[in-house]
């Protein structure tokens, strides 16, 4: 289902509600493995693909280059909602202890009791795979979410913002400019938003602290790039993709 509404932003904003879903009971689990993982990869590629339908210029462009920003992006914006995610459930049930994360899948994790089968990726021990793929310094970008409190308008601008900006760089030529227009387009609805609705005229100190939220995450994408350049050099991971190109600054590939 596409819904329409006034403009691109608020377009994509209900497209963000619907397509993630609501809410739901979490199970434990105890053990990770390629059945988890998995589960999570067809989700957010799923999700973000019914997502950008809910953007008339995106919808536009020919076949190909959707496929090839889907297959960029897909695991860029799962990196923000989760983020978000936990955010709001943190925020919304303080004493959600700090060591436990949910996904949109519906799995509940103790981070200090859990066990990460890499068997399926990699020769190495599980726990040497695990402690490696392990990116630091998440929590951080998850407290300043929950400090900041986006709206359902501002975290769509920054999941479009964050997608985009990335996705762009990598793909560099035509598709860069195409994103580049994407993001002007989607910086007059937030000024809209920011000025007509909310009747806020000095709202560029708190949209500065919203973007500096996305640049931490693409920091750490490309600061995690010699780390699977060195995993490449020891076979650390053994998995061998049928379309790589989706899972580059995955961190598994």
């Amino acid at each position: 289902m596409i819904h329409l509404t006034e403009n691109r932003l608020k377009r994509l904003a209900v497209g963000m509600n619907f397509v993630r879903g609501k809410n739901q009971k979490y199970q434990l689990v105890t053990t990770i493995s390629q059945k988890e993982i998995s589960s999570m990869w067809q989700f957010y590629f799923i999700t973000v693909a019914k997502w950008l339908m809910h953007f008339t210029e995106f919808e536009k462009l020919d076949m190909e280059v959707k496929l090839t920003i889907l297959q960029t992006v897909w695991h860029v914006w799962q990196n923000l909602d989760h983020r978000s995610l936990m955010a709001f459930h943190q925020k919304n049930n303080p004493n959600f202890p700090k060591h436990h994360t949910i996904s949109r899948t519906g799995v509940l994790l103790d981070k200090a009791n859990v066990h990460f089968d890499a068997s399926w990726l990699s020769d190495y021990p599980s726990r040497e795979v695990g402690g490696f793929l392990r990116v630091p310094g998440n929590d951080n970008i998850t407290e300043k979410l929950k400090s900041l409190d986006p709206t359902d308008i501002e975290l769509t601008f920054m999941l479009a913002q964050l997608s985009f900006e990335y996705a762009g760089k990598r793909c560099q030529g035509k598709i860069l400019e195409t994103l580049e227009h994407f993001q002007n387009l989607l910086a007059d609805d937030i000024h809209q938003y920011y000025t007509k609705e909310l009747r806020i005229d000095n709202y560029f100190d708190r949209l500065a602290k919203l973007m500096k939220i996305n640049n931490s995450i693409q920091k750490k994408i490309w600061e995690a790039r010699p780390r699977m350049e060195l995993a490449k050099v020891f076979n650390l991971i053994k998995l061998d993709f049928s379309h790589p190109e989706m899972f580059i600054d995955s961190g598994y590939n």
